[in-house]
This record gives C-alpha cells, structure tokens and sequence, in this order.
C-alpha cells in the first residue's frame, strides 16, 4: 500500500507544519542607536552602610558606653548602630564595677546585647568590734568578730554591729576601695544603739 504509507507521510508533514506554523515567531532584535546599550542602565546610588542597630542594656543600669578613645556614646539601656564600629571595641563602665570591654562583633551577633557589671571588690584586712558584736552588711550577716580578709564591695558601705547581751546596735559607714584596705575597729561601749 504505496498510496497509504505516502498518505501517512503526508499526514506526518501535515502535522510538522501545523506545528511549526504555530511556533511563535521571533521579533528582530532592536538595533541600538550608534554607541548606545539597547537596555538602559539604572542612576547609580551610591553605597551606604546599612544601620544595624542593636540595644545594649546593662545590669545594673546607667553604664556609659564608651568608644576606645573615650568618646562618649550614651548610657545604658540604649540602642546603637553597630554597622560604623566594625572592628572596634566599646568601653561599659560605671563607678564602683569593672570596665568590660566588648568587640563590636559581639554586640552585632543578636538584636540585644546584656552584660551583668561586675562590682569592683576590696578586702579588708580585719573587722573588730570591742569587745565584740555581729557584722551585717545589709541584711547579711559576714560574721562574729574579729573578721579578718573581709571581701566587700567597693564604695561606701554600711556595716551594722550588733552586741545584743550589751544592747548595742550600731553603724558605722566605711568607704571600701578596690584591692587591699586596713582594718576597721568598732568600740561598742556607751550608748550605741541607733
């Protein structure tokens, strides 16, 4: 069957033809004008750090936050942009605790940066009350007398002594800095009570 297989053929070609008749056809590129791109390039912006800003919150608060060179950036709770210190550090300091210092990429590793200060400590080389008594520092008790190698915190501190077979209760405020400091002695004798 010659005239089938032609028929098929023909069929065949019939088909291709719908085909590529269907194909869409392709448009001529634009010829730009002489020297010209045919795409417009966009107005250059210029490059700016992105703001990366990061809240830096202290405890206790009321920290300055410091560069290196001592230029002040505020105090503590605050929020600071991190994209312009890259590669410094920042001073957190408050009387009476350790200076910390921190590299910019810490406080840019999350939206919030918190730090506990650490107080500064002083040690006391003895606490005596005559003839003797219990040492409060607040509501905690350090001890009976005689107190040798007290840690306290450094600054002004009340320490209260109290002798209850004497019916003494007394303060005394010391000022406590940082390092080695002498020995405090407290005569209770008299009228002490507060």
């Amino acid at each position: 069957m010659p005239g089938s297989a032609s028929r098929r053929l023909d069929g065949f070609a019939a088909i291709r033809t719908r085909i590529v008749a269907a194909a869409p056809t392709a448009v001529p590129p634009a010829v730009p004008a002489e020297g010209k791109s045919p795409h417009p390039e966009p107005p250059a912006i210029a490059a700016r750090p992105v703001a990366r800003l990061v809240r830096v919150e202290t405890d206790p608060p009321g920290a300055s936050v410091l560069l290196e060179s001592g230029a002040s950036i505020g105090k503590t709770p605050l929020q600071v942009d991190v994209s312009s210190l890259e590669g410094r550090k920042v001073v957190l300091s408050k009387d009476g605790y350790e200076r910390q210092s921190v590299p910019a990429e810490a406080l840019a590793a999350a939206p919030e940066f918190r730090t506990e200060l650490l107080p500064l400590i002083g040690t006391v080389e003895a606490i005596q009350a005559i003839p003797w008594a219990k040492v409060f520092l607040g509501n905690r008790l350090l001890g009976e007398t005689p107190l040798t190698a007290v840690r306290l915190p450094a600054g002004e501190q009340r320490l209260r002594f109290v002798n209850e077979p004497l019916g003494i209760d007394q303060v005394k405020v010391i000022v406590v800095r940082p390092g080695d400091n002498p020995k405090v002695i407290v005569p209770m004798a008299g009228s002490g009570s507060r």
